[in-house]
């Protein structure tokens, strides 16, 4: 789904996949930054109220940070924390997921409007493993994990040794 804040209209709008339009949220003050987590949850800048609120997927609202100034940009960070451009504060400031602030920095900016977050990158997590192959039910499975949410498009690369691994496709 594609949401979209419609600052002066005070509306929150749901396009699905298929391109339909739907309200999501109403009753809002000129809402600016929006940002979704993984398990669907919708984080808006109301920035007229200096309030987070936080949509549930089902559309429930709840406060999820006040007493900001004019909260415009937002972004989530890879480990679940929301950090957020204060407009009138000239501040940049982290929410833990329970909601706890942090001051990144404030400086003499002018009216910090937007922000991103780079993505983590890839890390390996393991490399090889070794053991005994045999047959039947004392085979050996090895494998290795890549983790991390870098960007799209990654390769990773698999080395192995063994004649029976030809027919697969993977080379000596």
């Amino acid at each position: 789904n594609l949401f979209v804040a419609d600052f002066s209209g005070n509306k929150i709008y749901k396009i699905a996949p298929d391109g339909t339009k739907s309200t999501f949220a109403t009753g809002l003050s000129f809402p600016a930054g929006l940002a979704a987590d993984s398990a669907g949850n919708l984080f808006v800048a109301d920035s007229g109220s200096g309030k987070i609120f936080k949509f549930a997927p089902d559309g429930t609202r709840s406060d999820f940070a006040t007493g900001l100034g004019r909260p415009f940009g937002i972004a989530l960070e890879a480990g679940g924390s929301l950090v957020v451009a204060d407009n009138e504060e000239g501040a940049t400031v982290r929410y833990s997921a329970t909601g706890a602030r942090t001051l990144i920095f404030k400086s003499d900016f002018n009216t910090p409007q937007f922000l991103a977050v780079e993505p983590a990158v890839h890390q390996l997590l393991n490399i090889s493993t070794r053991g005994l192959v045999m047959s039947g039910d004392d085979v050996l499975i090895a494998g290795f994990f890549v983790g991390g949410t870098g960007p799209v498009g990654t390769r990773v690369v698999v080395r192995a040794l063994g004649p029976s691994l030809t027919p697969l496709g993977v080379g000596n």
